[in-house]
């Protein structure tokens, strides 16, 4: 049986009023654009729905708080859901932990275009084109934990139905009769079920920290005249992250590593001419390779001029680090250096065999500091945690304690 054909937008994890965060410092001409980030890509998410002419716009949640909410960011949404209503466009909005649309302030009101859902229990409204039924549209703000039933869903509709809403899904979901999974809660985007019924969490539009790297953006739902399904992913984002991990051989010069940060740069570029990019680069490379590069300051200097020459072009592509792992063992004929050098790998060396509890920095740290949030960074419960910090610890010796090169180093 023929239907009609429609198409929506799935956003989620909008965090309007979530800055940008994870940078130590940021390059002045960049700042605006960091500061802006969120509300800018946001609002490519509306110009998305108005250019696609999407029948509606489903919202899952953590669009922003509304338990202290920022004038500007109500603001916006406002203005953007009153562009919708002019062109036509309904918009359902299932609150997450942040932003239950109860708590939207009275003294501003929601236009007509938008349809809020409940917390105490799931309800459905089916949107109309034409005055005929196009699809029923299922939700529950805050549901969290609350596992939709078959009792939830509407049993007198002939309509495709749609789930919408923040939390977990399960595998268990699959026996219900729901057409598309319009998750949220998550800020990176993913799909748990590629069956003939999507499961998607669309993830924020805008990364808000280094961690969450590549594309993000919303979902575009087509459906066809015979039921079927296809989703796509439109990045949207103003500012992306990336990790780019580089393995150096260990006989490697400051010229060849100089090339190949900029060969990894302008193949970054490449791939996305439209974005601005924050880059951090991991470098891993042997022990003397690696003790070169913290010696000699390298990684510092080929920051500031990947800097000079990417980060300050229109996008940028800004590096934020240049970051040298840590090696897993240093040469032994360092530990036997009759040196301060030596002096110092040996006792590194020392608590390389010691446990992860044992290693108690905490004792080390000033009284009036105890209950800080200093001393829970240094507590470490793991051995894994505790390798880490034992290793860069060796590394922070190479750099003040050798100052010059060891004669099998390479120059750089």
């Amino acid at each position: 049986m023929s239907r009609p054909a429609y198409r929506f937008l799935h956003a989620s994890d909008l965090h309007l009023d979530q800055p940008i965060y994870g940078i130590s410092s940021a390059p002045t001409h960049l700042r605006d654009l960091l500061l802006d980030a969120p509300l800018k890509a946001a609002e490519r998410v509306f110009d998305s729905a108005v250019g696609e002419r999407v029948d509606f716009v489903v919202l899952s949640g953590g669009v922003c708080g509304l338990r202290r909410p920022d004038p500007r960011v109500l603001l916006f949404l406002r203005d953007q859901f009153k562009r919708l209503e002019e062109r036509g466009i309904t918009v359902y909005w299932v609150g997450g932990q942040e932003d239950n649309p109860a708590d939207w302030p009275d003294t501003l009101p929601l236009p007509e275009n938008v349809i809020t859902f409940p917390t105490d229990r799931f309800e459905w409204d089916t949107h109309e084109r034409d005055d005929e039924p196009l699809v029923t549209i299922v939700g529950r703000s805050r549901a969290g934990s609350k596992t939709l039933g078959k009792k939830d869903l509407p049993d007198d509709t002939d309509c495709p139905v749609i789930v919408v809403g923040p939390g977990d899904w399960s595998t268990a979901s699959r026996d219900l009769p729901v057409d598309y999974w319009a998750l949220g809660g998550e800020n990176d985007r993913r799909t748990v079920s590629n069956t003939n019924t999507p499961a998607i969490y669309p993830g924020s539009p805008q990364g808000r920290c280094p961690e969450e790297t590549g594309p993000h953006g919303c979902t575009l739902v087509r459906v066809d005249d015979r039921g079927t399904i296809r989703p796509q992913f439109i990045p949207l984002d103003i500012l992306r992250w990336h990790t780019e991990n580089i393995t150096l051989p260990e006989a490697t010069e400051a010229a060849i590593v100089r090339k190949m940060l900029r060969d990894r740069m302008r193949t970054m570029v490449s791939a996305a001419p439209d974005r601005n990019l924050l880059i951090e680069f991991r470098i891993t490379a042997g022990p003397v390779a690696a003790a070169a590069l913290a010696r000699d300051r390298v990684a510092t200097k080929l920051s500031e001029e990947l800097r000079e020459e990417f980060g300050r072009r229109d996008p940028a592509a800004w590096t934020l680090s240049i970051e040298v792992e840590p090696p897993d063992h240093l040469p032994q004929s360092w530990r036997e250096e009759d040196t301060i050098f030596g002096d110092y790998l040996r006792t590194v060396g020392q608590q390389e065999r010691r446990s992860a509890t044992s290693l108690n920095l905490q004792t080390m740290i000033p009284e009036k500091h105890a209950t800080s949030p200093i001393a829970d960074a240094v507590l470490m419960t793991e051995d894994d945690e505790k390798d880490v910090v034992v290793r860069k610890a060796a590394m922070l010796g190479v750099e003040l304690l050798q100052p010059s090169a060891a004669d099998d180093a390479p120059t750089l």
